[in-house]
Formats: C-alpha cells, structure tokens, sequence
C-alpha cells in the first residue's frame, strides 16, 4: 500500500482559538487516510469552530462547531422555568397540573421565598419585599411573602432582587424545570427546604442516580415520572406534615462533568397568610459526598449559569476531509474528541466530461491511427471498399455503455462521414436528480469482415475488452444540473411561521441537488456553488448552513428566521439567489462562466401573529345562583380578548373539597361587543349553556375554560359559590 505522509492543520476559532498540526498516512492507491483523533479543550465557555486543512492539496474540512458550556462552582444551576398551576384549597399531596395560573417565569436559583435572613443567599431579608416590609418575620426571612418569589442572586451567589411569581396569592403548584451544570463528578447530598403548607417532588435526569432520599407518602403521591420532564422520581414528601419538617434530604451520585435537567414541583396547599400560620417556602441547597439529614442551615445553593445550546448535527459529507461529530456541547475544562477521515484524494488525473443540463454539446471520437488527421476514425478497408460510419454507428458495431443507466437518453454516438470521425452528444435533456455522473466507455468492435454492398459487419467478440484488436476508452460524464429549469427551483418545508422571540428553522430544498463535482469538493475542478438568501416583510434570516447528504449532494440550505413579534398576520417572502462558476461542454468546446441557476425566485410564506392574551374572565353566573341546582341549570359567561381572533368556552364542573373536573358541554357565543379596559379597545364575548344536572352528585363547584383558539393560550375560572344535586 503505498502512503504519503501529509501535513493535517487544524484550526480552532472562537472562544478558544488555538492551531494544532498531525501528521497522516494517507493511500496514493485509494486516496484515504485514517482515522485521526483530535482532542482539544475548553478553557474558557463559548463556541469555537474547528476546521482541518491539507495544503498540499488545498483541501478544508467541513466546519464543526464545539460549545463549551460555562461552569460556576461544584454543581451550578441553569435558568428555571417556573410555571404556576391551580390547587384546590386544602389538597394535600400532588393535585396534578391543571389550570395554569401564571407564567413561566424564569429565575436563577432554587430558593423561593426564602425562609432565613442572609442563608443561603447572602444579603436577602423580608424587608426587601415591598409586602414584607409590614409584615416582617422574627428572623428576617421571606416565608410570609405572598405572592411568592424567587431569590435571585449574583454570578458569586449573593443577593440581587426578586422576581414576584404570577398566580401564587392562593393555593398552588409550581413546576420547575431546569438543569445542574456538574464540574466535578461524584455523590452529593442536596437538601431540600419546605415549611407547613407544602409538599413537593423532586425529579432529575441525564444519566445522575439517587442511592437514598426521604420519601413520606400520604394519599396523593407524586408520579413516578415527571409531569413535564419524565424523569424519573428522586423524593417527594406528599402528607399533612402541618409543622416545620426536618430538611429532606437526596443522594445523588453523577457519573461525570455535564448537565443534568431536573423537574422539582411544590405545592402550596393553603394561601400563604402574613398574618398568621400558614406559611411558604422552597429551597434546595447541596453538600459534597453523603451528609447526614439535617435540619440546620447547612449547604451551599446552586450558583447561576446560562446554558449553551448545542450546535446543530449536519451532514458532513464527503469531501474529502470530513471531520465528525459536527456539533457537540462539552463542559468548560474538560475536553471534547473529534474524528477526521481523509478521503477521495486524487493523486492522478483521468479524463471527464462536464455537461450542464440543457446546454447541447459534441465531443469528436476518433482513433488516431490517420496520418493525414489524427482527429479522424479510420477503419482498414476490406475488398477494397471504405467502412461506412453510419452503418458502423446504427448497428452497434461502435456503441457505448456505462455503470449506470443515467447515460440512456441522454448521451448517444452518431456517424459524423463529413468530418470522418464519430460524435458523442448531448442533446440537453433533463438529468437524474442525485446522479452525479456515469463511468462511460466508448467501445468499437474489431471488424473482421465488412459487405459494402448491403452494408453488413462481422465482428469479433467480446468487443470492449481488447479482444483481438477491439479499442475501448472510458471517462467520466458529470452531470451538472440547473434547478432554474424547475419550477419550483427550490420549495421550502414551511412557508407559515409563528410571531416568535426565537429564531425559526426551516429548510430549502433545490429542485435537484448539485453533486460534488458541481460544487468543485473534488479536484481541482474550480466549480463552486455561492447563494444568497434573503427575505422580505421584516423577516430576518439569521443564519444559513447548507445541507449536505451522505452522498456529498449539496441538497439545500437550513435557514433560521427571525419574525417580528406581532398580533396580525404578514405576508412575506423568503428569495433566493444561487450562482456558481462552471466548466462544462457548450457546444464543441469547453466553457467556464459564472452562471445564475436560481434569479430571485421568491417563496411565498406567512408570519401567523402569536403575541396574544389569554382572554380574561369578566362575569360569570347561574340559575338558579346556587344551592341545589338539580334539573335544568343554565351557566352564563363572558370573557374579554386584546384581539379579534375567536374563542372558545367549556363549562365544567367539580367536587366542592376537590378532584376531577367534568365538563359540561360548550358555551354558545351570545352577540360579541366591545369595550375599554385600561385604554385600550377589547372584546367582550358572552357565553350560556344550558343542561340538565342529575341527582346525587353531592357538592359541587362550577367553573370554565376559555382557549384562544389561534395561540391556545387559556383562561380557567372557578366560581366561589356552593351547589348541591
């Protein structure tokens, strides 16, 4: 196996840049080489982008992006998503999650109203609440705060201001959702703080396990997975405790450095009261190894960190440096292994043909044995009569065959008796999407005897291997397509995008994808593809990263748009340009230009506004207004929107003391009105049902949900009022 030794540069730009050189035995015979690792590491947190290169042959690898996720102490926390749900008052354990109440608010600890004066977070006391100031507690901490709120602290963990969590002025439920950044593996003890009108459950993924926690079940446990995370569960205490429990406490061991998502929920059974004893609060803080169950203020909280996304996985191709896996998410000071292939490096040059799609083209075949034109083909005269080409061309005595069958209807062989020699043509049909060439030889028989007379041949067989005197060329047909003769030329996976503060993804897709050689990924060809993608109507793209599949087929682009943030819909559209320079047959001659495959060809698409309300309760009541209420009922109820979009409303039912809802059927919309509410112009929209309530169904509760049938944002509502059947 012969191997040259060259020279792999490997080039890291970003938040770590650094230069590292390899050397690789690479297969004269084969042109690949292999594999090689690359570790690098992240000293500090960001994006870096790592290329390789081979300058011997001007080769660059597929870009790779690595982000480096920041860390901040032992066990760090992520932003938390914290959503408020309905509990009925009173309901001990876990209520399920239903009715949303408020939010998602997003925080930056795991301290919620939190119950001593600077510990965990140093600097906080109730009297930086303006509604603790009037009810301070003894010991300064917030666990009289209602609304509840969220501790937030500084990047070294000290107190920095709070952030008030909407719908938490009753009783309610709280899902948490987050992630532990680990920097140093091992087992750690977290305990978790509640005080008298609380239960909670705990939840944590990624790989991590629990060896031992507290777990006191009462009559409505926590699932075994959670709710919104289905992780597995790690403790939960779901009883009456109805005094300060000792803190719980869980062991959980990570296996190495990453990020570990968790769900924790508390449950707040009665409104949190200032003024008496009914209190709330949450917290969870960690000790390094296995602490013993504590009740003292021990332990450190989680200081805050921003999650890094993980770059997007593309198809790397094959080209013919292709470095893997092409996004990865590391932990800042650990490292991160990449893996580069060499691949189809040419080290000797054959012969090819570019054709592009709808341009006609000749190539003369010849066999160089005149002495007068070495362009012509000659064959040897028998009986004293020339050989005619034509006849020699339509029976097969000349022909051509190929390792696919892409060549067929496209590609032929005519007899050219003016010029004395053959013509390969392309007669500028339309190509096989994903073909990119054929393996074509040019074949003619070793003629034994010819009949000028009825134009007749005998031939030797086999004829294309050389056999006994037969000639035989190969080359390479690359079929270069033009998806401007499409149309569409390119279509989009969606063209209806929701109003959203993140970007969107979407992808383009061509017509028919332009092969390796089109894009010039193989040999010195000097084809190359560029585009230019844009769009209209506000709509920002704010990135672009093409698609490449197995087979190194360049089959669109992955786009990332920005829509503006708006309550109506708008009209846009995404444009496209693509252009590249190419060589390729025109005629009887070569040709290298730069050519447009796609001009302005704009994409209609859609901006669906989605920065609605939930509609708002306005008036809500019965007949009869309460009591028993068996026989025909009647339920009346309006809503307000910010917008004109429809609505729609379910009247339910519930136990008194709590448990399942019922519903009861849908509210038929009365006559819409408008009015004024803090200014601005609303929409009034009244609902009634009525039906019929059997007997014996024992205190009730009756209610509804409105949804705003456009971006389902809801609206539940539970009347105060007692009935009976």
């Amino acid at each position: 196996m012969p191997t040259v030794t060259e020279q792999i540069k490997v080039t890291v730009t970003g938040a770590n840049p650094n230069t590292y050189t390899y050397s690789l035995p690479v297969d004269v015979t084969t042109g690949s080489g292999g594999p090689l690792s690359i570790t690098l590491t992240g000293v500090n947190p960001g994006l870096d982008t790592i290329t390789a290169s081979m300058a011997s042959h001007g080769y660059t690898s597929n870009p790779v992006e690595v982000a480096w996720q920041q860390t901040n102490g032992t066990v760090a926390v992520g932003p938390i998503s914290i959503t408020t749900y309905s509990c009925p008052n009173g309901f001990v354990g876990y209520p399920g999650l239903t009715g949303i109440l408020g939010g998602p608010v997003i925080g930056n600890s795991l301290v919620l109203n939190q119950e001593n004066e600077n510990w965990p977070i140093s600097g906080f006391n109730d009297t930086l609440v303006p509604w603790g100031a009037s009810h301070p507690t003894p010991d300064g901490g917030g666990y009289k705060l209602n609304p509840m709120i969220v501790v937030e602290q500084t990047s070294s963990g000290a107190y920095a201001s709070y952030l008030a969590i909407p719908g938490t002025g009753g009783s309610f439920t709280l899902d948490m959702t987050g992630s532990f950044v680990v920097s140093t593996p091992g087992t750690y003890t977290f305990f978790v703080a509640f005080v008298n009108s609380g239960n909670y459950g705990v939840y944590i993924g990624g790989g991590a396990t629990v060896s031992s926690a507290t777990n006191v079940i009462g009559p409505n446990p926590f699932p075994s997975v959670g709710p919104v995370s289905g992780f597995p569960l790690a403790s939960q205490v779901s009883t009456n405790l109805g005094t300060y429990p000792p803190y719980s406490y869980i062991y959980v061991n990570f296996p190495a450095p990453g990020v570990y998502p968790f769900e924790a929920i508390y449950v707040q059974r009665t409104s949190i009261d200032p003024g008496g004893s009914s209190n709330g609060a949450f917290q969870i803080v960690y000790l390094a190894g296995t602490q013993p169950d504590n009740n003292t203020n021990v332990g450190y909280q989680s200081y805050p960190v921003s999650l890094i996304s993980t770059p997007p996985n593309s198809n790397p191709g094959t080209a013919q440096l292709v470095l893997t896996p092409t996004g990865s998410v590391a932990l800042q000071g650990t490292s991160d292994t990449l893996t580069l292939v060499v691949q189809n490096v040419i080290y000797t040059s054959f012969p090819y043909c570019p054709i592009f799609e709808g341009v006609k083209g000749s190539l003369y075949v010849s066999n160089g044995v005149s002495s007068v034109n070495p362009n012509y083909f000659i064959y040897p005269t028998y009986n004293g009569n020339s050989v005619s080409l034509t006849a020699a061309a339509t029976q097969g005595v000349i022909n051509l065959q190929g390792n696919n069958t892409s060549w067929q209807g496209r590609l032929s062989l005519a007899a050219d008796p003016s010029n004395n020699w053959f013509d390969l043509n392309y007669g500028g049909q339309s190509f096989d999407s994903g073909v990119a060439n054929t393996q074509l030889t040019v074949y003619a028989d070793d003629v034994a005897w010819y009949n000028a007379a009825n134009k007749s041949f005998d031939s030797y067989a086999p004829h294309y291997h050389g056999y006994n005197g037969a000639i035989s060329f190969g080359l390479e047909v690359d079929y270069m397509v033009n998806p401007g003769l499409n149309s569409p030329p390119v279509t989009s996976s969606t063209t209806s995008f929701w109003s959203s503060s993140f970007p969107l993804g979407c992808t383009i897709t061509l017509s028919k994808p332009f092969s390796p050689q089109q894009q010039g990924t193989l040999g010195d060809t000097g084809n190359s593809i560029s585009s230019s993608i844009t769009a209209s109507g506000g709509v920002v793209i704010t990135s672009t990263k093409p698609n490449i599949n197995s087979s190194g087929f360049l089959t669109g682009w992955t786009l990332y748009l920005q829509t503006p943030l708006t309550t109506t819909n708008i009209n846009f559209n995404i444009i496209v340009n693509i252009s590249g320079t190419l060589t390729y047959l025109n005629g009887t001659n070569f040709t290298t230009k730069v050519l447009t495959y796609v001009n302005n060809y704009a994409i209609p698409c859609l901006v669906v506004g989605s920065q609605y309300q939930a509609p708002v309760s306005y008036s809500f009541s019965t007949t009869p207004a309460s009591g028993n209420v068996a026989g025909t009922f009647q339920l009346s109820a309006t809503v307000y929107t910010t917008d004109t979009g429809s609505v729609t409303l379910n009247f339910f039912r519930q136990p008194y003391l709590g448990g399942t809802s019922t519903i009861l059927g849908a509210g038929i919309l009365g006559t819409p009105y408008t009015g004024t509410v803090g200014g601005k112009t609303v929409y009034y929209k009244p609902f009634t049902l009525t039906v019929t309530i059997p007997t014996g169904l024992g205190d009730m509760l009756m209610g509804y949900i409105a949804t705003d049938t456009l971006s389902t944002l809801f609206t539940t509502y539970y009347s105060s009022t007692e009935y009976s059947s």
